[in-house]
């Protein structure tokens, strides 16, 4: 088990080292924005790393794809594809959490609306088409 420091929070959590930092992050209730699910195709997910830098797993194919291979300079990284191996410090202050809280209560009443609404059979219904004039054929013209 590795600790992991939350920071603006100032929380410090115990994260298995099978984890990713995603999945550690919401058991432990912070709110992460990740429209993929954790399948590094959106980048919502990014974290800053602030120390422990050398206890990060190391960059899959998806997150270098996405972020670049630059992390030296932005100390970004995702968090989905992100594991830890001994004491990291991150700071999560993009991740507003009442914004994060917000939008995903919205997405899941949405989607609860959408599972309750049952789809009614449509009727044929008479739009005002007219039936064509027959077409008058004749020699003398």
């Amino acid at each position: 088990m590795a600790k992991l420091t939350i920071m603006p929070q100032k929380m410090t959590i115990e994260v298995s080292e099978a984890d990713t930092l995603l999945s550690s992050l919401k058991k432990s209730g912070l709110s992460i924005k990740s429209s993929c699910g954790g399948c590094a195709s959106c980048g919502d997910c990014i974290i800053e790393v602030l120390a422990g830098d050398e206890f990060l797993s190391e960059q899959t194919f998806e997150e270098t794809k996405l972020l670049g291979n630059i992390f030296h300079i932005t100390k970004e990284r995702l968090s989905c594809q992100t594991k830890i191996t001994g004491d990291v410090i991150i700071n999560i202050e993009k991740h507003k959490q009442k914004e994060v809280a917000k939008v995903r209560k919205t997405q899941l009443r949405k989607s609860k609306d959408i599972e309750q609404k049952v789809r009614e059979p449509r009727e044929p219904r008479d739009i005002g088409f007219k039936k064509p004039k027959k077409f008058k054929f004749s020699e003398e013209e």
